[in-house]
């Protein structure tokens, strides 16, 4: 597919702009039209064309089998084996929202497999260790580890990495990076010494390139992040988007950022005083589902009193002291 237009990229430099502006200065004086050939590759979805630029296509494979990935998002069909890169298959149906029939069946054909500057996606997995015994293994690992920790009396920890071989369905081996963090418990934090050690093993499965550390943060980050995309789909009622048009959808999520920031406030602002129900120092904010039903649909009786319209709210309510306050601040 070629079209016929001018594209500047914004990674050009300044010297290939003022070329081109001075070349298409020099053919408007011919009264000449400057053609510049722009390859896509196009694909169908429901009956309907989409277009992507060549230059982030990598290649087009056939469809074979891929692995199930259970606990994923929708639109995840599952991992894809291409000579030994691990790459996620995705259903662009479900992911752009496009209803189709019920009886329609995802026939996968073909695969469009897709590089930015990232020559692959990265992974981050936590391993099952399932008929392995772990305690076998982490005593193998600690051997030979050399980043070792001790927090505090009684505790030590090993960080490091390690590579195992990952047979694929041809019979090709590939070598994938494992981190693996060993803490080895012999005393509890309150000084009690334990009769038999406690030792706790988590290995994670990465294709990242980062140290040890920055694996484990970023796993135990991802609870964080699971948090927040979940208050934003199940709290703010946008779980599956309404409509089949990217026009509508996109006007739906910037309304719903608006609001769940608007939430987002009041609910950092309720936090700055004690007087909230079932306020625990350990609790660092507020769920937006808690500020909604708590704030936003607080129970109440609007009434016109010397021609005044006012709230009269219910002295029992444990939220009105916050509401009150959250009035007065905005």
């Amino acid at each position: 597919m070629t079209i016929e237009s001018i594209l500047v990229s914004d990674s050009s430099e300044d010297n290939t702009l003022v070329a081109v502006a001075e070349e298409s200065s020099r053919e408007d004086s011919r009264n000449e039209q400057t053609t510049i050939d722009f390859k896509m590759v196009t694909f169908s979805l429901s009956g309907k064309d989409y277009a992507i630029d060549i230059m982030n296509v990598k290649e087009i494979a056939k469809a074979g089998n891929f692995t199930y990935v259970p606990n994923v998002l929708p639109f995840v069909v599952g991992v894809y084996n291409l000579r030994g890169e691990i790459i996620p298959i995705l259903d662009m149906r479900l992911f752009f929202n496009i209803r189709t029939a019920c009886d329609e069946k995802p026939d996968l054909e073909n695969l469009l497999i897709l590089h930015w500057n990232d020559p692959q996606l990265k992974f981050l997995i936590k391993h099952n260790f399932r008929r392995e015994n772990r305690y076998e293994i982490a005593e193998e690992l600690k051997s030979v580890c050399k980043n070792v920790k001790h927090p505090r009396e009684g505790k030590t920890v090993y960080i490091g990495s390690t590579w195992r071989d990952i047979e694929t369905e041809n019979g090709e081996k590939s070598a994938v990076r494992m981190v693996y963090e060993i803490t080895e418990r012999t005393m509890t934090a309150d000084g009690q010494i334990l009769f038999m050690p406690d030792t706790e093993i988590n290995m994670y499965w990465t294709s990242l390139g980062v140290s040890d550390e920055d694996v484990i943060e970023l796993y135990h980050n991802h609870a964080v992040c699971e948090q927040y995309h979940s208050e934003i789909k199940t709290d703010m009622g946008i779980e599956r988007l309404p409509s089949g048009k990217f026009e509508t959808n996109a006007l739906i999520l910037k309304l719903t950022m608006i609001a769940y920031n608007i939430l987002r406030i009041i609910g950092t602002e309720s936090m700055k005083k004690n007087d909230m129900p079932v306020r625990h120092s350990t609790i660092k904010r507020r769920r937006i589902r808690t500020i909604i039903d708590n704030l936003i649909l607080i129970a109440g009786h609007l009434t016109v009193h010397a021609r005044k319209l006012r709230l009269a709210l219910g002295r029992s309510n444990g939220w009105i002291h916050t509401f009150l306050r959250l009035t007065a601040a905005f």
